[in-house]
């Protein structure tokens, strides 16, 4: 190459690689730990430094306490009536009483409604708000960063609402295993307060349970009260039409019958009992007629003949006829004991016969009497008969009404029935849940942990020791 009409010359040296062994991860540690070695002094004076930081967190941080509370939520129905409104015990579901069910339970114990209540009732949303975390400060620096003049808007909601939300955040409801428990652990500054706390959500919790079957049966029981009094219109118009179409018509009940229907039944029984008077008349004057002409030890020996005298006027011939039969055999057939004794027995057998006549003639009357008053019965028989033939149909729209008012009348009285066990079911203990085991304060604080806070110290300051002597090396 030739510059400025000087001449310059450039020779190559060949350059030849030289073998050598690369660094391994044995000689990286060595230089680290002569590295950090070095700086011991620096990186224990920043441990040191965390665990006083540690410490001093301990003493500025407020001590957090918790307590919990063991709810049993039975499963098994609590009857006190036998036919409950609303049924008690967890009952069952699609999945069954160990899962959904048991979860919603959980659901219930920190939802809104009861987590309100319990704010309430220990004035929660009235207490002083605790100072700002340096969390709270950095996220609210956080947020007028990211929203500027809309920051106050995230800001929006009562004191009862913030109060929730604090109360949510520091509350835990869990299920113990496998069981029906349900344990309720709640956070406040104290003791005594977390335990309030505790004990008000499983309070709340079961009167909000019992009050809402309360409810539910009290309204059950106002729907019954207004429906039972539409019923009773309802049974009163049947009734009322059934008695007014009765009336109208003539159909009146006698035990349980209408009018005509007794009427042909009693006639009918009446009618049975003359055709049997007759039948048992022309019986005793047909045996009467065939010993008519009979002589009178004949008739003395039927039994045909019933009546008070014609028994003494037997007794008086057998008489008769033992003494003729006797003084026969002592005497002769003219002598005059004898034939005294003939003429009383003839005397006799004439009464006699005389009684027949009478009770022939009585007989004919009786058998008169009789066929008399049959023929009368079966007259008004058949009368009965087509009055009850003109009758039917409207007994048969007497029975459709009957029917209908007997219905409305049945259904009135079940409803009646029901809406008084249902009153009785109001403000009953019917709630299967019950505390097990109360929340008691606690006597150390849960957080924060000197264990945790120490580590957490020593964990950070080993972390930022150990860099911060790395950086030095690698500057110097």
């Amino acid at each position: 190459m030739t510059m400025r009409g000087e001449s310059i010359q450039l020779t190559a040296t060949p350059v030849f690689e030289t073998s050598g062994t690369r660094p391994n991860l044995k000689d990286d540690l060595l230089v680290v730990g002569r590295a950090l070695g070095t700086r011991w002094k620096l990186i224990l004076s920043i441990v040191l430094m965390a665990l006083v930081a540690g410490i001093a967190v301990m003493w500025i941080a407020t001590p957090t306490y918790r307590s919990s509370v063991d709810i049993l939520v039975d499963p098994r129905a609590r009857t006190l009536v036998g036919m409950d409104v609303v049924p008690a015990g967890l009952g069952s579901s699609s999945y069954g009483s160990d899962t959904a069910l048991v979860d919603s339970q959980l659901q219930l114990v920190q939802s809104r409604a009861v987590l309100a209540a319990v704010v309430t009732k220990l004035g929660l949303d009235a207490a002083a708000p605790p100072p700002p975390s340096l969390f709270a400060t950095l996220s609210g620096l956080g947020k007028i960063i990211l929203y500027g003049p809309h920051k106050s808007d995230l800001d929006t909601g009562t004191p009862l609402d913030k109060a929730i939300t604090g109360l949510q955040s520091t509350l835990k409801v869990e299920r113990l295993g496998n069981t029906y428990v349900l344990r309720v652990t709640a956070a406040a500054k104290s003791a005594t307060g977390a335990a309030d706390i505790a004990n008000a959500i499983a309070e709340t919790y079961l009167a909000q349970s019992q009050a809402a079957i309360d409810k539910e049966t009290t309204d059950t029981s106002r729907a019954l009260e207004d429906r039972l009094a539409q019923l009773k219109q309802t049974t009163d118009a049947a009734q009322q039409a059934l008695e007014r179409y009765r009336t109208d018509n003539g159909l009146v009940d006698v035990q349980g019958l209408m009018v005509d229907e007794q009427q042909l039944r009693d006639l009918n029984d009446e009618a049975t009992k003359a055709n049997i008077a007759a039948a048992a008349a022309q019986a005793s004057f047909d045996e009467i007629e065939r010993l008519k002409g009979q002589p009178a030890a004949q008739l003395a020996a039927s039994n045909s003949l019933s009546s008070t005298t014609a028994d003494a006027i037997r007794a008086q011939l057998n008489t008769a006829y033992a003494d003729e039969i006797s003084l026969s055999g002592l005497y002769g057939p003219n002598h005059p004991t004898l034939v005294q004794a003939k003429k009383r027995r003839a005397a006799v057998e004439q009464a006699l016969m005389q009684e027949f006549r009478r009770i022939e003639t009585r007989a004919a009357s009786e058998l008169k009497t009789a066929q008399s008053n049959a023929a009368a019965l079966q007259v008004l028989l058949q009368q009965a008969e087509s009055r009850r033939a003109t009758s039917n149909e409207a007994s048969i729209k007497l029975g459709e009404l009957k029917t209908a008012a007997d219905n409305a009348k049945s259904i009135y009285d079940a409803f009646a029935l029901r809406a008084a066990q249902t009153r009785e079911q109001i403000n009953l203990p019917t709630n299967t849940a019950r505390i097990i085991a109360a929340a008691e304060p606690s006597a150390t604080p849960s957080d924060p942990k000197l264990p945790v806070v120490l580590g957490i110290a020593a964990a950070f300051g080993i972390l930022f020791g150990t860099g911060t002597a790395w950086l030095l090396h690698l500057l110097f």
